[in-house]
């Protein structure tokens, strides 16, 4: 991978972080309002929890 190849998946990581955040983010509204049940809800949370652990990784 070349530095210019590089710098431009960081730029596009850099771009789509903010985005990902907010579907995330919609996503856990989602999920209260579902009125799923207490598993259903907990394996749903899990996903989410670690959608965002990936974006906290990105932003390293």
């Amino acid at each position: 991978m070349t530095l210019q190849t590089l710098a431009e998946r960081a730029t596009e990581v850099a771009e789509a972080q903010p985005r990902l955040v907010t579907l995330v983010e919609q996503l856990i509204a989602e999920h209260d309002a579902l009125g799923l049940t207490d598993d259903q809800h907990a394996l749903l949370q899990g996903i989410t929890n670690e959608a965002m652990e990936i974006l906290q990784d990105l932003g390293r």
